[in-house]
């Protein structure tokens, strides 16, 4: 019992390394690359129309932050400074948008981001699901220390 007890746990842990591995060479499937393009893209459309909510600036805070983790990586390090432009425009709008009582974007902001949501679309194409859990955790953890760009519901 006890050779067999071994050699079916060997086996699990082989399947299960094997599993971990065809795992960090998965990709987002296409379903789930347009939603997360989708969701971001409408989000900031809305900002810039003057109807978001305090979700739609989190979902954008959310995508440039996720762009600016993987560029880091190596996955997109000649855009990291496009993408922390960007991040700096949606603190500023942020600001504007408490003088106005809602949540906008100006169209210097507004393309500027467009252009780092192109960026982060491409990376989550690239990016091995591995890759981009570990992009969350760090940005987690990076949240946790406010080192990422977090925004609060205000409106």
């Amino acid at each position: 019992m006890s050779k067999r007890g071994g050699r079916t746990a060997s086996v699990g842990r082989a399947v299960n390394n094997a599993h971990a591995r065809a795992n960090s060479q998965a990709r987002l499937s296409e379903a789930r690359l347009r939603t997360v393009g989708i969701a971001s893209h409408v989000a900031l459309t809305l900002l810039h129309d003057g109807r978001g909510r305090d979700a739609d600036m989190r979902q954008v805070a959310y995508a440039l932050n996720m762009a600016m983790v993987l560029c880091e990586r190596g996955l997109g390090r000649e855009w990291l400074a496009l993408v922390q432009r960007a991040q700096e425009a949606l603190v500023r709008s942020a600001a504007d948008s408490h003088k106005v009582g809602k949540w906008v974007l100006d169209d210097d902001a507004y393309a500027l981001i467009c252009e780092a949501l192109e960026i982060h679309d491409q990376q989550a194409e690239a990016a091995t699901t591995a890759a981009i859990q570990a992009a969350e955790n760090e940005i987690n953890r990076r949240a946790r220390q406010a080192k990422v760009l977090h925004i609060s519901d205000h409106f």
